[in-house]
């Protein structure tokens, strides 16, 4: 229903020439497209409000939709791409003073880096981006950090140093009141308990 209304929504702007309409829906519709797995076509639709923000002459916009691209294309496996895309956004946001901007770019070279299992990488990435954060006291981007480096630990073996990140992310999503965070970082830490035998913490943080 949500993705027949969108398109409907769509056909609508697209008669009123409302570019600023169109480029919107089009990101909801490709969020959709994300949410049930088709990312060829998220990537393709995200690629398409690029290009209509820059109609527009919205940096901002512009630079958000170039980020939803290559996440996107991180998660259909366009390693390169996203890679080539992140790197453009910390030129771009380095150039324009944006600190933020910058800062949640190197976090997606960090995404893209472990993804693709590259572990130590992911690490320098994310470490950068973590520091960052703190200097200009990010508190969500300093959870979403935190855990992003627990599971480059987990998977990297790293079991005490991914417990400590997972710690302190929990710490950081229960200041924020933020629900979801605190049950991912709990799983996390049951799956880090079961890895390392310590099955009754394993079961009670489940």
């Amino acid at each position: 229903d949500a993705e027949r209304l969108s398109r409907e929504a769509c056909d609508i702007y697209r008669q009123a020439d409302d570019v600023q309409g169109i480029a919107t829906t089009m990101t909801v519709m490709a969020f959709q497209a994300q949410r049930r797995g088709r990312y060829e076509e998220s990537t393709t639709l995200f690629s398409e409000t690029v290009a209509l923000w820059e109609r527009l002459g919205d940096v901002t916009a512009v630079e958000l939709a170039t980020s939803n691209v290559a996440h996107s294309a991180k998660t259909a496996g366009h390693f390169e791409r996203a890679r080539h895309l992140f790197e453009q956004l910390i030129a771009s946001s380095k150039d324009r003073g944006d600190i933020r901007a910058f800062t949640s770019a190197l976090n997606g070279l960090g995404d893209v880096a472990a993804a693709e299992g590259s572990y130590d990488a992911a690490r320098r990435y994310y470490q950068e981006s973590l520091a960052r954060y703190r200097e200009i006291d990010d508190r969500w981007g300093i959870a979403r950090v935190l855990a992003d480096l627990a599971n480059v630990d987990l998977h990297a073996g790293d079991y005490d140093v991914a417990d400590r990140s997972l710690m302190e992310a929990l710490r950081a999503c229960r200041a924020l009141g933020h629900q979801r965070g605190v049950a991912r970082q709990l799983e996390a830490l049951s799956w880090s308990a079961g890895i390392q035998l310590r099955h009754e913490a394993a079961v009670r943080l489940a």
